[in-house]
């Protein structure tokens, strides 16, 4: 699979964000994101959709919200747990919101193998 993402570059406030997902062992995995706004921003973060794939297909199968105040990056992780010999991704929407304007980006991370 790969890794990509959009981020329309006319936003005034959100600048890009990216994600990437790690196998931690004992059936989890970790996934990192960052966020990043041009400048300092009332709300910033992203939204985390955890994704198996079933030999057919992408399914979610678990979604999780970080976010921060009054900043221009943020960095932020999930820990999801997942099932040996499946693959898994995440798809991250990273979003800013400030002075009643709210942009949106999607983020597509590496996959991997759960051991």
């Amino acid at each position: 699979m790969t890794i990509e993402g959009f981020f329309d570059p006319s936003f005034k406030y959100l600048d890009q964000g990216d994600s990437n997902t790690v196998d931690k062992g004992n059936q989890t995995a970790e996934v990192t994101v960052t966020t990043i706004a041009k400048q300092i921003v009332a709300s910033i973060g992203a939204t985390i959709y955890f994704d198996k794939w079933t030999g057919s297909a992408w399914v979610q199968v678990g979604s999780q919200t970080v976010s921060a105040s009054n900043k221009m990056l943020f960095n932020g992780y999930a820990v999801f747990g997942t099932v040996s010999g499946y693959y898994y991704r995440a798809r991250t929407v990273h979003w800013v919101s400030n002075n009643g304007t709210y942009e949106q980006g999607n983020y597509t991370s590496n996959t991997i193998l759960a051991k």
